[in-house]
């Protein structure tokens, strides 16, 4: 008996194996595509180093120096922080644990995140059906097509798509699961925690798509068994949905009341009209991307478009052999498989009619009566779910050529290995890397990190209220990072990208000067004195205050301007006295002239409780996988081809 069960589970360990083998094949192709930029002689580029980037290393320099990022005060004039779901993604923090956010940190999130789609794309592949090697190999082959390497710069985007076929396996296997009770509940939280990071970490847009594929999925899997509408069956359903979204409330609180309350402020939460909504479309004509042809700056340019947005390159085998599938399917019976493929492919079609937004009158007709969905631009965004689905497809056509003889598949597999990995590399080239140095760049972020004070400390000379955007001396500081500056330089920019930055109300311009000192002094006629301040002893701002201690005015002022957005969560206090300031429009605070006084940011909900719940949360969850979910996952069955 004892015998029987140890080979049993040689057995088990033996149905992994393939995955394993595909997993090091995975990791090796990675590194021969990114070699130089792991070896620090190329850099990733465009949004993902010149916003990406900065953002991360503010926040996770505020995290190490023990303060919450709620505000950032270096950016956008200052914004609310805690507003983007991003500042939550804990798999980020990972990637500056010991030191701050370089570009080393941002290539080493992008390659986690392809691992990611790829391990991902590969389990929902098993958890259908399908071999391992075939599972891998187009696991592989989403990872690495045109919108995961094209849209690179959008870091946001691929994490979300990378989460999303973790998110749809966890969903379908809770559906159809007939195991015990542990197993649905680990394969419930799994499912919460997999939204969590979806909802945190992706562009919201994806998260918006996931949730309508989750609804389109439950409907087609209730109503195509009448057994599913039981009343039994559709308790199990719920109590399988509440428990997943129990842990994503837990997980996710700080981010949601934060996004909640600053819905209403923010840019992003707006109603867009129908021109602002087909912004950043696909064109239609890039359609031959996918056929070999190569998506580079000169196709870019003849289409109008951006290069990040016409990248539709899958594999041309795989489609000819879809296509072959397909049209076997009229002549023969191939039964579910076939039927199931053509709806995924009809999906997908779908979806890149959706992509070309302007071009068609679809996108016009269908998205801006979509709740959540009307509230994004690019377009684009869906030919990332067309390949997903035209991926999935593809895997009902390889599993029928399983049954050919092997020299037959065995080239097919090698063929398309090759085609995935040698159009990755060239698309690397165009979207994903630049030939700068990375080591310069990271060794310059390291000087500005020992040369300027660290958030929190007490600082003597009044920060600078500029606009780092327009000065060529600062944009020539660090390669192709312009925008965002201001953060690296400790400085008060009153520019740089931020689509979360609270809105700009017209109707309350006042005149500041366009550079100055984020300390501005008034007369008692609330005229601007250039020369009212006389000295400042030490400032001090961090994510959660900003204080000024010794400031000497002249006898003629009466009052100050901080040149920071005004908020309701920010409290002002002097002599441990709270004390009242009024708005400038959305340009700054106004306050009485006192010679020390701080400033607060404490959003009330975000306080001991929320993260009690929060950090209770993941406790809970890590304990139950560990109990129920990992012993599931390592007994998870797989075909071995």
């Amino acid at each position: 008996m004892v015998m029987a069960k140890m080979r049993r589970r040689l057995d088990l360990s033996k149905s992994n194996r393939d995955w394993l083998w595909m997993s090091a094949l995975y990791f090796l192709i990675l590194l021969g595509l990114f070699w130089p930029a792991l070896t620090e002689n190329a850099s990733m580029q465009w949004d993902a180093s010149e916003i990406y980037l900065p953002w991360k290393y503010y926040i996770t320099e505020q995290i190490r120096l023990g303060h919450l990022p709620l505000w950032n005060p270096y950016m956008s004039g200052g914004f609310p922080q805690h507003g983007d779901p991003g500042t939550w993604y804990e798999v980020s923090y990972l990637f500056a644990f010991k030191h701050a956010y370089d570009l080393q940190s941002l290539l080493y999130e992008y390659l986690f995140h392809l691992v990611l789609a790829f391990w991902g794309f590969g389990f929902l592949l098993r958890t259908l059906g399908n071999g391992t090697i075939i599972s891998g190999l187009l696991g592989m082959v989403y990872s690495l097509n045109g919108f995961f390497l094209g849209n690179a710069q959008h870091l946001g985007w691929i994490i979300g798509f990378a989460w999303l076929p973790w998110f749809i396996a966890c969903l379908m296997m809770g559906f159809r699961h007939q195991g015990s009770r542990k197993e649905l509940l680990g394969i419930s939280i799994s499912l919460g925690i997999t939204a969590h990071f979806l909802f945190v970490g992706g562009y919201l847009g994806v998260t918006a798509m996931a949730l309508y594929g989750a609804m389109f999925l439950w409907v087609v899997w209730v109503f195509s068994n009448k057994h599913r509408r039981t009343k039994v069956a559709v308790g199990h359903q719920i109590k399988f949905v509440f428990v997943a979204v129990l842990v994503f409330v837990g997980l996710s609180l700080p981010a949601l009341l934060s996004f909640w309350d600053l819905q209403s402020t923010i840019t992003r939460t707006e109603l867009l009209s129908l021109k602002d909504l087909q912004f950043g479309h696909w064109p239609w004509r890039a359609l031959t991307s996918m056929f070999w042809v190569e998506p580079d700056a000169t196709m870019a340019s003849g289409l109008r478009s951006d290069i990040s947005l016409i990248n539709v390159r899958w594999s041309g085998l795989l489609m000819l052999l879809l296509l072959v599938f397909l049209f076997l399917g009229l002549a023969k019976r191939l039964g579910p498989a076939w039927t199931k493929s053509v709806a995924l492919v009809s999906m997908a079609v779908l979806c890149f009619w959706v992509a070309v937004g302007p071009e068609s009158w679809f996108h016009g007709l269908v998205i801006p009566r979509l709740p959540l969905l009307q509230l994004f631009r690019f377009p684009a965004l869906y030919r990332g779910a067309g390949l997903f689905l035209l991926t999935a497809a593809a895997a009902m056509a390889m599993s029928y050529i399983w049954n050919k003889p092997s020299f037959l598949r065995g080239i097919i597999l090698l063929l398309v290995l090759c085609e995935t990995v040698f159009l990755a590399y060239r698309d690397i080239q165009n979207t994903v890397l630049v030939k700068i140095p990375a080591y310069e760049v990271n060794e310059q972020l390291r000087n500005f990190e020992a040369k300027t004070l660290k958030s929190g400390a007490w600082r003597s000379e009044m920060p600078t209220a500029t606009a780092v955007d327009s000065d060529s001396i600062m944009n020539a500081l660090v390669p192709f990072m312009n925008q965002n500056q201001g953060i690296y330089l400790k400085q008060w920019a009153t520019d740089g990208y931020n689509p979360y930055q609270i809105r700009k109300n017209a109707t309350q311009r006042i005149d500041l000067p366009c550079s100055s000192q984020a300390l501005i002094a008034l007369n008692g006629k609330g005229e601007i004195m250039l020369d009212g301040i006389k000295r400042v002893g030490g400032i001090q701002e961090n994510g959660q205050f900003i204080a000024f201690r010794d400031v000497v005015c002249s006898k003629d002022v009466k009052s100050l301007i901080v040149r920071q957005t005004p908020s309701k969560h920010w409290h002002l206090t002097s002599v441990e006295k709270q004390i009242n300031w009024k708005a400038i429009g959305q340009y700054g605070m106004q306050i009485p002239a006192f010679s020390h006084f701080e400033l607060e940011y404490t959003p009330g909900y975000l306080n001991t409780g929320t993260f009690f719940v929060f950090g209770a949360t993941w406790i809970l969850v890590i304990m139950a996988l560990i109990i129920n979910a990992i012993p599931f996952w390592v007994r998870f069955p797989a075909k071995k081809h």
